[in-house]
């Protein structure tokens, strides 16, 4: 468990990348002795037709590709969904660099091949999802232009997802945006090169098998978007559940039906540690902000118990001060948002959390 955490929380990490340099889409531009664009085309369709054969059709429109893309991932409609959605946010986040100016070259894409007497390009470099830089020189004289500017959007945001998964570099994107884009793709391709590269399994339910790590991963590309921000990772002796939030990297316990004081419900999470859940970092309860944020994510839904589960729920936080903000503590209701005054003395139920940042 200690090395399923450790990896956890190394996941966590890479999420923060939205602000990094070096990420973009290279070309393969072949140019005239005038230093004029003869050919510009995107690596990973250069890739997919040299490398593996792949066929692609410059007459499909947007709609016809969006639909074929579909397709090739029927088996995986929560990762069609979020590369759509990623597009449609990256399509918008294009800032094309004049004419006359170029992009440095990232060290992310690792090319084996090029073709003789052309070099490689920056065509795009990913500052953070709402800033993409783009060489207007290259985007303008791309061959085939509507498929390679199609390319372009797919590539940056299937590269997107994947380096929240730890990939630092483009290959394995460049070569899922080669297959989903070609005409001569099979969805028994896509399924084998998914379980190869992610170990992803369409016939597994998300979040019951494998590594904490594996879990949190094939429920990202796998699990209902209704219940996104929370993913089974764990069961334990006694019927002990334990759930990733994605969107805080926390972890959080069953919602406990004991109707406790507040020093009892704390010492009550500590000592699921380290014993129960094999691992040396601390259960605890929770902030008022962060079971608010469990609140706004629907946490009732994912792992509540019932509605008398969902009044006075005990934080950490204490009372604004006055005469008695010692003694008294934020309680939340999961079902209604709404913070109670709750002294320490008193009762109420309890959830724990355990930060893994």
């Amino acid at each position: 468990m200690k090395e399923i955490l450790l990896c956890l929380t190394w996941l966590f990490a890479l999420n923060s990348f939205a602000g990094e340099r070096g990420n973009g889409g290279v070309s393969v531009v072949c140019r005239n002795q005038d230093d004029s664009i003869k050919s510009a085309q995107i690596l990973d369709l250069y890739e997919g037709e040299v490398l593996h054969g792949k066929i692609y059709d410059e007459a499909r429109s947007y709609e016809n590709r969006i639909k074929m893309i579909e397709s090739l991932l029927v088996n995986y409609p929560v990762l069609y969904l979020r590369i759509v959605k990623a597009m449609e946010k990256l399509d918008q986040s294009f800032q094309f660099i004049p004419e006359g100016n170029e992009l440095l070259l990232t060290d992310d894409a690792l090319p084996t091949i090029i073709r003789r007497g052309c070099k490689f390009e920056q065509l795009a470099n990913f500052i953070n999802q709402d800033n993409i830089l783009v060489s207007s020189d290259i985007y303008n004289n791309l061959t085939k232009p509507n498929l390679n500017k199609f390319a372009l959007v797919t590539h940056e945001a299937i590269y997107l997802l994947l380096r929240k998964f730890g990939a630092k570099d483009s290959r394995v994107a460049r070569q899922l945006t080669s297959m989903i884009l070609a005409e001569n793709t099979t969805t028994t391709e896509i399924n084998l090169f998914l379980e190869k590269e992610f170990g992803l399994n369409q016939k597994e339910t998300c979040g019951i098998t494998g590594t904490l790590n594996d879990r949190i991963r094939n429920c990202f590309f796998k699990k209902d978007e209704a219940v996104k921000n929370f993913t089974l990772v764990s069961t334990l002796d006694g019927g002990l559940k334990i759930h990733f939030q994605e969107s805080t990297g926390l972890l959080w316990t069953n919602l406990f039906s004991d109707w406790v004081d507040y020093s009892t419900a704390g010492k009550m999470c500590s000592r699921l540690s380290p014993v129960n859940t094999g691992n040396t970092l601390i259960w605890r309860l929770p902030t008022s902000e962060e079971i608010y944020s469990a609140y706004e994510e629907n946490i009732m839904k994912t792992i509540g118990s019932g509605d008398d589960l969902g009044t006075w729920m005990w934080t950490t936080t204490k009372n604004p001060a006055g005469t008695f903000s010692d003694y008294y503590n934020k309680a939340l209701d999961l079902r209604t948002g709404n913070y109670f005054r709750r002294n320490v003395s008193d009762r109420a139920h309890f959830i724990c959390v355990q930060s893994i940042k």
